[in-house]
């Protein structure tokens, strides 16, 4: 079922897609960089290059082989290896973007340059304009049909005597990989998800197989064998084969085989059913007889030492990608931890990282090297985001309980496909999956700068990875995979940041996604900068949450309210130093003095003495604010000299108080003047400030004369003072503060952001 096609396990064979020809088997390795042949001789190497075996073609008599060479340049060349001759044809000179090459009856190739299409013959060349690129562009056995698909992945049926074209994938439906039956009367096709479909010859007749893996036609077009993979809970078991028959329009299973594992199947041209066995490297050709494989005989596929082929256009593909920071799945999280089925939240996990969401959370890491992994806690940790709790539970593959993202998704019946849109969903992004996703739509999503999350079937059991961006105008994506790069040799590995893999159906030079299951958009925005405020959304430009031990995620809260409508908070303790604790950094264009303020929300905010540090550019103060009288308001800091290096708050847990809630929000750093000398920039000029016994007299002409607030805040930001006034005759205003203590105090003109902060002493 779909809901459990999305752990990571990787069943990998050195041999892969066989087909009969008439000098042997012809077949390619797992990364479909070799074409070999197995004859009575043995097993020999014919041709290498990267993709060269991903679609591999036959013609009639079984003589030519069709496929795609690509050069170290990443440009391509329509090919056909003769198996008499043993040697290599070139059709074209290379080009950007060619098709896989196919035959018609008289053994005459085609295939796609760009958007044209093509047969070679020695009479005359035929060339069509299809109107779009398709790299699997097969001719009919009659050479008076093709069918090829567009950016939208629909298949067309193209007649090339008068160039009409019928559609023949359902609608809604994303499909490729179309084949002809020998006979010509049948087409083959895969939807884009795994379903299996065929069609008569006039593309009006449609059915719909099953949904399976690797199917293959029979030459009269009447029988189709395919693979089905068996998975229980979290765990692969088994393939098996299935066989549908087009006159009883129904599926049997053919193999009954928990111990092995049928794959590759395809029908010989005499109609006999053969299929590859990948660990005990043999090739299967039986009998079909109503329904039942009568068995003839078993080859087996000598070992044969081949290293995986290095391109060096692999490395200079162009391609604009998203910066979003790397996860790996097993690496990047902590060594109690068991990675191995955990690709869907670290998928999740990265797309959340790049949009600064959540505060890093270091581990140190043992593998491939030691390291830290600043997120790969929040996939099997437990922790607190958007109110929302990450404590469930689900056992990791070495059955060991873990929670964070990976217990999200996986507990009780849960799955990704179940839990990922409201995993991204509960994390502020905007999320919707996608079960049939074309091309053209996973371009375009991320292209318009999102990281797409995508099910795909670059494993035996299916994978999450998060696509990331576009090589080109190729149908290749780049990816950020969390198991590594499938490209390169061994799998895991630490090299997954900009993997490139090819859409199903496409070839150049990748390995192949060979399904799209699912997508998953996760659509977010940046958190808005402000030149002097630091709020604690800016997790990546000036906010420090610190998580680091004696600290954790476990031990931090957050809520829906606040400045922007989020802040952190912790309990306080009375120990002798912090345990959590925030630093705000600000990013100053000048040196000068500033009036700093923090904001206290009106939840969360029970500690009595919050004690913040302001670190200036003369040394550090501390000022204590009880931050119960306060809801949802500035509460000043004070005013100080700060340079545009070192300066920062600093917030911590310890209070001397054991127990009561301490909030970390927003501060603001205004700026009045460029020293202590010199008069406030776009501030308010100062005629006089000063107290006459218990009034205090100010003239300050910019803010106006008529209904002018000010607030009268002592050194620990309690409000002594407040009071709405106008001034008299002369421009003065003067307030009667009544009898508060000397000292120092700071003074507040106007609300909000057009607030200015003034430092005013009473001397007696």
């Amino acid at each position: 079922m779909i809901f459990s096609l999305f752990f990571t396990l990787f069943l990998s064979s050195a041999f892969a897609k066989p087909v009969m020809t008439a000098k042997g088997f012809v077949l390619t390795d797992e990364y479909a960089d070799v074409i070999y042949l197995l004859s009575e001789t043995g097993l020999s190497e014919i041709f290498r290059a990267s993709g060269c075996g991903m679609y591999l073609s036959l013609s009639p008599s079984g003589r030519y082989i069709g496929f795609k060479y690509i050069d170290g340049d990443g440009m391509q060349i329509p090919s056909v290896f003769d198996l008499e001759k043993m040697k290599v044809s070139e059709l074209t000179p290379p080009q950007p973007l060619v098709g896989q090459v196919s035959f018609n009856e008289n053994e005459e190739p085609a295939f796609t340059l760009g958007n044209f299409f093509q047969i070679l013959s020695e009479k005359r060349s035929v060339v069509f304009d299809l109107g779009y690129y398709s790299n699997l562009c097969p001719v009919s056995p009659d050479g008076e049909k093709v069918v090829f698909n567009d950016s939208e992945d629909v298949l067309w049926l193209f007649y090339l005597q008068d160039s009409k074209k019928l559609q023949i994938s359902p609608p809604g439906v994303p499909c490729c990989c179309p084949v002809w039956s020998l006979n010509g009367q049948k087409i083959l096709f895969s939807g884009i998800s795994g379903q299996i479909f065929a069609c008569d010859s006039s593309g009006r007749e449609v059915s719909f197989v099953d949904k399976g893996n690797n199917p293959a036609i029979s030459p009269d077009g009447e029988d189709i064998v395919y693979e089905r993979r068996y998975i229980e809970g979290m765990e692969y078991i088994n393939t098996d084969l299935f066989l549908w028959n087009h006159q009883r329009q129904n599926s049997e299973k053919l193999t009954f085989t928990p111990d092995d594992n049928e794959m590759f199947p395809f029908f010989s041209k005499d109609g006999k059913l053969v299929y590859l066995s990948p660990e005990k490297n043999e090739i299967t050709i039986s009998l079909l007889e109503e329904g039942f494989l009568i068995e003839e005989s078993r080859i087996l596929i000598p070992d044969f030492s081949s290293e995986k082929e290095s391109s060096s256009f692999i490395l200079r593909a162009k391609g604009d990608s998203l910066n979003v920071p790397y996860i790996h799945q097993v690496y990047d999280t902590p060594d109690w931890f068991n990675g191995h089925w955990a690709c869907a939240p670290s998928t999740a996990l990265m797309a959340i990282s790049y949009y600064g969401l959540l505060p890093q959370w270091n581990c140190q890491c043992s593998y491939p090297y030691s390291h830290i992994s600043a997120f790969g806690n929040y996939i099997c940790e437990r922790y607190m985001f958007n109110e929302s709790d990450y404590n469930l539970w689900a056992d990791d593959p070495a059955g060991t309980p873990a929670q964070g993202g990976y217990g999200y998704m996986w507990t009780g019946s849960y799955s990704p496909y179940s839990r990922m849109v409201s995993y991204f969903s509960n994390h502020g992004l905007l999320s919707s999956r996608d079960d049939t996703p074309t091309f053209s739509e996973t371009a375009d999503e991320i292209n318009a700068g999102y990281p797409y999350s995508m099910c795909v079937g670059l494993t035996t059991s299916g994978h999450l990875v998060l696509g990331v961006g576009q090589v080109q105008n190729w149908h290749t994506l780049i990816f950020n995979d969390p198991y590594g790069n499938k490209n390169t040799a061994g799998y895991p590995s630490y090299d997954g940041k900009f993997s490139r893999y090819d859409w199903p159906g496409y070839n150049n030079g990748y390995l192949n996604l060979n399904q799209v299951y699912w997508c998953v958009t996760s659509r977010g925005e940046f958190p808005d900068l402000s030149d002097t405020i630091v709020d604690d959304r800016h997790l990546t430009s000036g906010f420090y949450l610190n998580a680091e031990h004696p600290s954790s995620m476990r031990f931090w809260k957050d809520a829906l309210s606040g400045y922007e409508n989020h802040s952190w908070w912790t309990y306080t303790t009375q120990g002798s130093s912090d345990t959590c604790y925030a630093r705000w950094t600000p990013h100053l264009e000048n040196a000068g003095l500033y009036a700093l303020s923090a904001f206290v929300p009106a939840h969360n905010s029970t500690a009595a003495s919050a004690i913040y540090r302001i670190h200036h550019a003369t040394g550090i103060d501390s000022v204590i604010i009880d931050q119960s009288i306060f809801a949802g308001e500035w509460v000043q800091l004070g005013v100080f000299l700060l340079d545009t290096a070192g300066a920062f708050v600093y917030l911590g847990d310890m209070t001397g108080i054991q127990g009561q809630k301490i909030a970390f929000d927003a501060v603001r750093f205004s700026f009045l003047s460029l020293n202590s000398e010199e008069q406030p920039r776009e501030t308010p000029s100062i005629v006089y400030l000063r107290f006459e016994g218990t009034d205090l007299l100010c003239a300050l002409p910019d803010m106006g004369e008529k209904n002018v607030l000010f607030r009268l805040y002592d050194t620990a930001g309690r409000l002594v003072f407040s009071a709405m006034s106008d001034a008299d005759d002369n421009g003065v205003f003067r307030l009667k503060t009544g009898e508060i203590p000397r000292g120092q105090y700071f003074l507040t003109v106007g609300q909000d952001i057009k607030t200015e902060t003034f430092k005013v002493f009473k001397l007696n």
